[in-house]
């Protein structure tokens, strides 16, 4: 079966989708912004001559549960879901990793459809079949595999974000250039970022990037661990920034995580010190952290530690040896580790922008 994910562009191609999937009830899952700000559009641009059900849930990645699943699960019993039904995922990573998850269990599988809402959501969490929930404070912990049936995008979603949002997610675009695409990353280092980040062609170009990978690797056991560029160091520290009063978006922990690791990469994996000063330019003149001074390296290692990637019990990392020549399963001394962390706080904290 090919994992080439169907993406649509148009009204006219969504209809007709629409039309060959032949749902038995279709059930579109929100949470409580998307609901406000996204499906007003989508059911006026896309649903008109479609019944549907409409759910919504907590937004944010705090209910990216179990618990929030099994609700879920719940409601599908209640209303006799079977495998004709469609659960359409209207939002950003978190839901379309909970309702995928979600998707993926009740009898085995029932059909979903993802409608990304953030270029976080469309670059990467809608792409590739991976579901997931946070488990025991673990990012993505429990999860499955599981090809949605397609991925509608429109970039007047983006609209309604906030620029912050925005420049978080464009991060998996910036992963996408660093680790497959030098020529994507020469036209990032020409174009404001905020340009970038809203251009349907640069996202198209992304997506393309990530479903090339994931074809060639469905199930993560070769090069789609490219893709875990600034994951292993970004996940640790978005987990602890969300035990305090100033939570790290999941793209600003990967921003983070992808300068840090870009310095295990010059340690461990031959990257040149002048690219790693050219990429780190490029990270700290676009965005910038005031409140990373109390973190606790202790905790971010025993994240590392509990990291799904991790081989034989030791850390394990997707480097780059240059940009687009991606070196997967690096092994890397605590010491590296811990020189990296401080080398990116240093630069994302204390650097002066241009």
């Amino acid at each position: 079966m090919s994992n080439k994910t169907n993406i649509i562009h148009s009204i006219g191609d969504w209809n007709h989708f629409i039309d060959t999937m032949a749902a038995g009830r279709i059930i579109v899952l929100t949470d409580t912004n998307t609901s406000k700000h996204c499906l007003p559009l989508f059911e006026s641009k896309y649903l008109r001559a479609s019944q549907f059900t409409h759910w919504e849930i907590e937004a944010g990645e705090a209910n990216k549960t179990l618990a929030q699943a099994e609700q879920l699960w719940t409601k599908l019993m209640h209303r006799e879901a079977d495998r004709s039904t469609i659960l359409i995922c209207l939002g950003g990573g978190m839901l379309t990793d909970l309702g995928g998850f979600v998707g993926s269990a009740y009898k085995r599988g029932i059909r979903t459809i993802y409608v990304p809402t953030t270029n976080l959501a469309m670059t990467d969490a809608a792409i590739g079949g991976k579901t997931g929930v946070n488990f025991g404070g673990v990012k993505n912990q429990i999860g499955t595999f599981h090809k949605t049936e397609a991925v509608l995008v429109d970039p007047e979603f983006l609209n309604t974000l906030p620029a912050r949002e925005i420049e978080s997610g464009f991060a998996e675009t910036i992963k996408h250039a660093l680790i497959a695409d030098a020529s994507l990353w020469q036209t990032l280092l020409a174009k404001p970022l905020t340009d970038c980040a809203n251009n349907a062609k640069i996202l198209l170009q992304s997506m393309n990037i990530k479903q090339r990978i994931v074809e060639s690797d469905s199930h993560d056991f070769g090069v789609r661990q490219s893709l875990n560029l600034g994951h292993t160091i970004g996940h640790a520290i978005e987990a602890i920034s969300h035990e305090s009063e100033n939570p790290l978006l999941h793209g600003e922990a990967v921003i983070f995580g992808m300068l840090a690791e870009l310095y295990i990469s010059k340690e461990c994996a031959g990257l040149a010190e002048s690219t790693l000063d050219e990429i780190s330019s490029y990270l700290t003149s676009n965005y910038r952290f005031n409140h990373l001074n109390k973190m606790d390296k202790t905790q971010m290692m025993q994240h590392m530690l509990n990291d799904k990637k991790n081989t034989k019990g030791r850390i394990t990392f997707s480097l780059i040896s240059n940009i687009g020549e991606p070196t997967l399963g690096i092994h890397v001394s605590d010491e590296i580790i811990l020189k990296s962390i401080d080398f990116a706080q240093h630069r994302l904290t204390n650097e002066i922008h241009p």
